[in-house]
């Protein structure tokens, strides 16, 4: 075998290539692991959002009343 001439001993190629696949599959594994962690997540913020937003809300629906209630109670 002589890397110049290109030549390659074809069990030692097909062991290298099953090592390059065994490794690419592991790679492939590990980001598919990470994408659907990287979703999770996602969602989660997603949700943790929503409920940080009614939240708001709700303070401030309750922080009016409060006000009207008071603005009611001065002028009496």
């Amino acid at each position: 075998m002589h890397t110049l001439a290109l030549v390659t001993n074809s069990s030692v190629s097909s062991e290298a290539e099953l090592t390059t696949e065994l490794r690419l599959d592991r790679l492939e594994k590990k980001f598919e692991e990470q994408a659907a962690a990287s979703r999770e997540l996602h969602d989660r913020f997603e949700n943790h959002e929503k409920v940080m937003q009614q939240s708001m809300e709700e303070m401030s629906r309750l922080l009016h009343q409060f006000l009207a209630h008071k603005l009611q109670s001065g002028s009496s």
